[in-house]
């Protein structure tokens, strides 16, 4: 599974055990939960020690599970005509794979989609499914057991529904529950971070309430990186809902406003309890990483950083057909490269523009790419959102956008004005740097989990 352990010296301050759910494709050091979470707060010098335990699929890789799905469905299903559901990156990644079946169409639930043509099939809406096939295979991994769910509800049977990553979850739980139980033995941590990324497959409450049973101080913080408010039985909803059983405080990383609905229990959220553990408290980025460098030579005018993925896509493709030079750094799917996070880091530095737009049209967020400009000093243009604005005041690093004429009219005036572009850019930084550092943001977990108290704090903003 690909388990990885990591330890420092003893000095002054509490324990920590991160467990760290990696992305499939990436390393440990450029994954989310280390980058925006371990390391601040190990930089942020409350740890006296530490360990880290990584894991993920780094040993099966994704091709491996798919290709033993369709293999299967190929001797079960035959030729019967199949609908792929799901029309993003993930089936973009593997759509010759699920072309060795009988594919008649793709589904997906965002109607900006339908009546559209990908790789020659058409994208039709849920509802047509039926009319076109019985065999439905579900090209989701963060949304494949609630998609299950959702189809098997509104189809009452009449279509037989697979998934490609059945049974997955159980056999790494296992796996995990027993590395964190090992280590526990010989370490025995003030605060246990659970930062998952696949929420289907996450260790459910039973597990962690047996945990804080044998460890009574232990205090427990989850990361929310995303949310889903549109499907009943939405996955994302149910981690929130077992999470809140169990977590001492929940990193709500993305967006804010949704917690005043969670707060009063409005729908989505009747069944949520404990909602009071939930904060909005945005991670921020390692700074050994992402770091201001004024004598970096800017040899980019303009970029994206990201997976060509949603809404990104659209971005992507009209920036490069209207700005020449035009660039796009990172992701994890098809023809994007994939960086180190080094190198991801280091191209923020040399980039005078950076643009950053929301993934999903059903998701308004805060994005991490945020962060990765402020913490850089690098000038970014945003698009507009409540959940930035929540974040960051406009001018602090960034200016907001509307529609793409203002983005093209934006990119040309901050171009021709470095002046006023880099006094935003190194307001960014200063306000980042003031507000929302690594000490400041890991002193807030402390203290809200009581393990450490506000008198003990320096009294001033904690910068450094």
């Amino acid at each position: 599974m690909g388990l990885t352990i990591e330890m420092v010296p003893k000095s002054d301050g509490l324990t920590a055990l991160f467990v760290i759910h990696q992305f499939e494709v990436k390393s440990l050091e450029s994954s989310a939960g280390y980058m925006e979470v371990a390391r601040p707060m190990i930089n942020s010098g409350y740890l006296k020690d530490y360990k880290i335990i990584a894991y993920g699929s780094r040993n099966q890789q994704p091709e491996q599970i798919v290709d033993h799905k369709i293999a299967q469905l190929k001797n079960t299903w035959g030729t019967e005509p199949v609908v792929i559901y799901g029309a993003g990156a993930h089936t973009r990644l593997f759509l010759n794979r699920f072309k060795e079946l009988n594919l008649v169409a793709l589904s997906d639930r965002d109607d900006g989609l339908w009546g559209s043509d990908i790789a020659g099939l058409p994208v039709i809406p849920p509802s047509q499914i039926p009319e076109n096939a019985t065999k439905v295979l579900i090209s989701s991994r963060a949304y494949e057991a609630s998609i299950i769910k959702e189809l098997n509800k509104l189809y009452q049977g009449s279509v037989e529904i697979a998934g490609l990553y059945d049974g997955l979850a159980l056999q790494k739980g296992i796996s995990l529950a027993n590395e964190i139980d090992s280590t526990l033995m010989d370490f025995v941590p003030d605060l246990l971070v659970y930062t998952p990324t696949h929420t289907t497959e996450c260790l459910d409450s039973s597990y962690f309430t047996g945990l804080k049973s044998r460890f009574p101080s232990l205090k427990i913080v989850n990361i929310w990186w995303d949310y889903d408010e549109q499907a009943e039985h939405s996955s994302y909803l149910d981690y929130e809902r077992d999470c809140l059983l169990y977590s001492d405080f929940i990193v709500e990383n993305s967006n804010a406003t949704r917690l005043k609905k969670m707060y009063q229990h409005q729908d989505p959220y009747q069944r949520h309890t404990n909602v009071e553990k939930v904060h909005f408290h945005p991670t921020v980025f390692d700074t050994t990483l992402f770091y201001r460098d004024q004598n970096e030579a800017k040899t980019v005018d303009v970029a994206i950083w990201g997976s060509s993925v949603g809404e990104r896509q659209k971005w992507i493709s009209f920036l490069a057909e209207n700005v020449p030079g035009f660039r796009q750094f990172g992701g994890v799917y098809g023809a994007d490269q994939p960086l180190c996070a080094k190198d991801y880091a280091a191209w923020y530095r040399k980039t005078k523009i950076a643009v950053n737009t929301q993934t999903y049209p059903f998701r308004s967020q805060c994005k991490g790419k945020v962060r990765e400009a402020l913490c850089s000093g690098t000038f970014l243009l945003e698009e507009d959102n409540p959940q930035t604005r929540a974040f960051v005041p406009e001018g602090k690093g960034l200016v907001f956008f509307k529609d793409q004429a203002d983005l093209l009219a934006k990119i040309r005036y901050y171009l021709e004005h470095e002046d006023e572009r880099e006094v935003i850019a190194a307001a960014g930084y200063e306000w980042m740097k003031k507000e929302h550092n690594e000490r400041s943001w890991t002193a807030r977990i402390l203290q809200e989990t009581g393990l450490i108290d506000k008198l003990s704090m320096p009294s001033s903003s904690l910068a450094g």
